[in-house]
């Protein structure tokens, strides 16, 4: 009898030692010293974009629920990345998404895309959620230019295997509505856009392929300037996508990798030379650069983390004229 409370008391302490090993596991951050978590969804979800707000301390999040065959529905929230509270900006309380949001240059709003208000398209909420969402354009996609007088969106446009995608600027000031980009394809993925900090060029992610691929297998980042009317092609091959520009312009930050939900951050100069690899973990999406330059906000599974460039990358790498090793 003793033989066996012995044997029971031992294996009883093996598979709490074996569990607390494998909760360590589990725990142990894939990231190396510099990325930390900020805010974690605990529901099952699939986080819908990040937008780092100007007071460098709250970052827009689009947060789903369910999917296409579980009626599902997402919400935006402002992510304090101090305390990591989340605070509802939208609450849907039927199916459709709030997803993709930008924050304002001055923090007062974040203007979002929205399948669940209607009219269905571009919608902004007051950050100190004092008002009801308000509809700006029919729309996808929201970028707010750097001095909040223009918005800039993606209209989605055509039937099954005849798509055609432009890249709208609409003035805040006057309500005029320019087109500045436009492509067409039997099937197509325009999506990502973001400013440059001087408003003069757009970033984004564009991908095109016929009928017969069932899957967009490549997309890239390219670069619209504005006022010459001249696009810059930064990438070639894989899945390109969700670029960010550094505050001071020079480089920009996007997920890469060879197919979609495999990607891994890069980080290169603003003419898509010289890319670096900072971390070697797969798997991440979009990317949100910090106002003051020194941080880049990303996703992975269901959390928000915040990379230190610095750390990861040595105390030089912002200071120098190029990334290139």
């Amino acid at each position: 009898m003793m033989c066996r409370r012995k044997h029971a008391l031992f294996l009883s302490v093996y598979l709490l030692f074996a569990t607390l090993i494998s909760l360590g596991a589990c725990a142990r951050s894939p990231f190396p010293a510099g990325v930390s978590r900020v805010g974690l969804v605990n529901t099952p979800c699939h986080l819908q974009g990040i937008s780092w707000c100007p007071d460098g301390i709250h970052i827009a999040v689009g947060v789903g629920e369910g999917g296409v065959e579980f009626a599902p529905q997402g919400d935006i929230y402002l992510l304090n990345v101090s305390d990591r509270e989340f605070v509802p900006l939208t609450e849907i309380e039927e199916t459709g998404f709030n997803s993709f949001p930008t924050c304002s240059p001055d923090g007062e709003q974040v203007a979002f895309e929205s399948l669940a208000l209607s009219p269905n398209g571009i919608w902004t909420v007051d950050t100190s959620n004092s008002s009801s969402p308000q509809f700006i354009a029919d729309g996808a996609y929201p970028a707010w230019s750097p001095k909040k007088q223009r918005l800039a969106f993606v209209r989605h446009e055509g039937k099954y295997g005849n798509w055609t995608d432009t890249i709208s600027i609409l003035d805040l000031e006057t309500g005029n509505i320019t087109e500045v980009f436009t492509e067409s394809a039997e099937r197509i993925s325009l999506d990502g856009l973001a400013w440059s900090p001087d408003s003069g060029q757009l970033a984004f992610s564009l991908g095109t392929a016929p009928l017969t691929q069932h899957v967009l297998n490549e997309t890239n980042i390219y670069v619209l300037d504005l006022e010459e009317d001249e696009l810059l092609q930064l990438t070639s091959g894989g899945r390109n996508n969700h670029p960010s520009w550094s505050p001071d312009g020079r480089l920009i930050a996007y997920m890469t990798g060879p197919t979609y939900s495999v990607e891994t951050l890069v980080i290169a100069r603003a003419d898509g030379t010289c890319p670096v690899r900072p971390l070697e973990v797969y798997g991440l999406n979009w990317t949100a650069w910090s106002p003051d330059g020194t941080q880049i906000a990303f996703t992975w599974e269901r959390g928000i983390y915040v990379m230190d460039i610095a750390t990861v990358l040595g105390p030089d790498f912002l200071t120098t004229d190029s990334p290139c090793p």
